[in-house]
C-alpha cells in the first residue's frame, strides 16, 4: 500500500491542490456571475485566469517540485503552461456554455472537474521534463 501511495504521490498532491483551487475558482465564478452580475463567460474567464496562476505556482513548487535552471527557463515554462491552460479555458467555457440552463454551481463544478483531469495529464509533461525548457523551444 505504501509503495502505491509513493508511486501516486504527485497525482494525490495534484488532486488536493486541484480540489482547493477548483473550489476557489467555483466560488469566484459564483460571486462574479451572481452577486456582481458579470456575464457568465466573462466571470468564468476571470475565475479561470486566477485559478491558472494559483495552479502554476502549486504545480511547480509543491506537486512536481520543478527546479528551474534559469529565469528564462522558468518564464518559458510558464508561457507553455499558460498556453495549454488557454486550451483548458476553451474546453471549460464550452462545457459551461452547454450547461448554461443548469444552476451555476452545478455547471461550473462539472466544467471544473473535466478540465482539471485534462490539465493534470498536460501539466505532468510540462513539469516533468528533465531538460531545460530553453533547449526544447
Amino acid at each position: 500500500m505504501k509503495k502505491l501511495l509513493n508511486k501516486q504521490e504527485k497525482f494525490i498532491k495534484y488532486c488536493i491542490f486541484g480540489v482547493l483551487i477548483s473550489i476557489i475558482e467555483i466560488l469566484l465564478y459564483c460571486i462574479l456571475s451572481k452577486f456582481i452580475n458579470l456575464e457568465p463567460l466573462i466571470a468564468n474567464s476571470i475565475a479561470f485566469i486566477l485559478s491558472v496562476l494559483m495552479s502554476y505556482y502549486a504545480n511547480s513548487k509543491y506537486v512536481f517540485k520543478t527546479i528551474f535552471i534559469s529565469k528564462k527557463s522558468k518564464i518559458k515554462r510558464f508561457y507553455l503552461f499558460l498556453g495549454t491552460r488557454t486550451v483548458g479555458l476553451f474546453i471549460d467555457s464550452s462545457i459551461l456554455y452547454l450547461l448554461l440552463n443548469c444552476p451555476n454551481i452545478i455547471s461550473k463544478t462539472i466544467s471544473c472537474i473535466s478540465t482539471t483531469l485534462i490539465n493534470y495529464y498536460i501539466g505532468k509533461y510540462i513539469f516533468k521534463w528533465k531538460k531545460d525548457i530553453t533547449e526544447i523551444l
